[in-house]
């Protein structure tokens, strides 16, 4: 029944609504264009969505008129996707000050979205509908890469409700169509690891998708449990660093190679790995990522900037989304798309749990997307394991009501009797070495 409804969906997608959708038929268009280009014509496409998007963003968004101006720029001085360079970085901090005059004049909002802040700096961004659509065909020609099919079900390990918000019937019609099946990461136990085994025995030869904590802990009760035919199509990771032992220990548990795919909430779609531990390869067509070859002002050596190629609504260009890493120009070996030669990631530890057992550093941003706090950043540091500290900058007051909600949630989570939640409003956090915002600090057994 989901291979039929899924089928159908795609069909409707690809072939029927396009027809009659200007923006759907653009974008589909356009990754079949890039599916067959040369080098030569992928930058010929790239270079023309750039300088259209330059024209725009001068003629229309104030921010970028009045940046241009104060640089002595005109559209006129963008040759190439090259010179995007003469234009400063844009920071979250400067998305925040500058909401509205980021704005377009004569575009249309489709869709707004409140990042979670895996940097530790939730904003929220705008979007039109040709860049919503955009990432979704984008995203399409991504897993194809990874050797992943549309007909697969996809076993996914993310979020889950915290007790606050249940998915409704909309969200559970778009599983099926789009073959999804859920399994609520930050509610896995050692209790309740059998439910999830009888899903993955139910859907064998598919894809699991999780952060890659999750998933190393999944993998390790699997295997703890004693199961050893559980054998999927591949794993997939995203969101999290993950490290070398723990693709080995997940691999092993599900009989499959494991993969990343790489993106950020106000863009989706930025890589994805044809072989594990290799190269991400970028959805050029609709999105340009450089990285910084040195320092600028607060800005460290190697920090990823993204620009979105499409959304008229709300310009992206240069926008630090707190990743580094280092970029590659377009080979035959990454299908004519530039890469992601090195990805070094954010920078997060777990939490541990009471039974020493890990909780994803992915739980933090799902928790303030989850309550909507009202924090311009954040970090959690676990100084033991009933014992954290809540570090937030805000502008507003979160009161004692959301506080304690978070506490409790925190708490329950972590499955604690007791916990000492110490919130601070401060400016003053922890950094990496290289300067980088950490969203969760474990100095249990450290």
């Amino acid at each position: 029944m989901i291979s039929y409804s899924n089928q159908a969906y795609w069909l409707f997608q690809d072939r029927i609504r396009p027809l009659f959708d200007k923006e759907r038929r653009f974008c589909v268009n356009r990754v079949k264009r890039y599916n067959q280009a040369s080098i030569a014509e992928v930058e010929l496409l790239k270079n023309e969505a750039f300088i259209n998007l330059i024209h725009h963003a001068y003629n229309n968004v104030p921010y970028y008129n009045r940046v241009m101006k104060k640089l002595k720029l005109t559209p006129n001085d963008f040759k190439s996707i090259d010179d995007i360079k003469k234009l400063p970085p844009l920071t979250k901090d400067i998305i925040r000050e500058n909401k509205a005059l980021l704005r377009a004049k004569n575009y249309r909002v489709y869709k707004s979205r409140r990042s979670g802040g895996t940097t530790g700096e939730p904003i929220e961004t705008l979007l039109d509908k040709r860049a919503q659509v955009m990432e979704v065909y984008a995203h399409q020609a991504g897993i194809k890469i990874m050797g992943r099919s549309r007909k697969d079900i996809n076993i996914n390990l993310f979020g889950g409700s915290l007790g606050l918000k249940r998915s409704s019937i909309l969200d559970w019609v778009k599983e099926k169509v789009q073959n999804r099946v859920f399994l609520p990461a930050f509610n896995l136990n050692n209790d309740n690891v059998e439910e999830y085994i009888t899903v993955l025995q139910k859907y064998k030869g598919n894809v699991i998708i999780g952060y890659a904590s999750a998933l190393h802990s999944l993998a390790e009760l699997v295997i703890k449990k004693g199961y050893h035919d559980l054998k999927m199509k591949m794993v997939v990771s995203t969101a999290e660093y993950l490290p070398n032992d723990w693709a080995e220990t997940i691999s092993v548990a599900f009989n499959c190679p494991i993969k990343s795919y790489y993106g950020c909430g106000e863009i989706n779609s930025l890589g994805y790995q044809e072989q594990g531990s290799g190269d991400y390869i970028i959805p050029d067509e609709h999105v340009h990522i450089e990285s910084l070859s040195k320092n600028y002002e607060d800005i460290p050596k190697d920090s990823l900037l993204v620009t979105s190629l499409f959304n008229y609504a709300q310009p992206l260009i240069r926008y630090v989304n707190g990743d580094m890493g280092r970029v590659a120009s377009p080979s035959k070996q990454t299908y004519n798309r530039s890469s992601i030669k090195q990805l070094l990631g954010r920078t997060a530890d777990n939490f541990v749990k009471n039974d020493g057992s890990f909780l994803s550093a992915s739980f933090a941003p799902h928790l303030i997307f989850k309550t909507q706090l009202p924090v311009s950043k954040y970090q959690f540091i676990q100084k033991s394991i009933n014992t954290i500290e809540f570090r937030y900058t805000s502008n507003k007051e979160i009161g004692e009501t959301g506080l304690d909600q978070l506490k409790v949630i925190v708490q329950q989570s972590l499955e604690l009797d007791e916990l000492v939640f110490i919130p601070k409003n401060t400016d003053d956090f922890i950094l990496s070495k290289s300067g980088k915002h950490r969203i969760m600090i474990s100095e249990v057994n450290k």
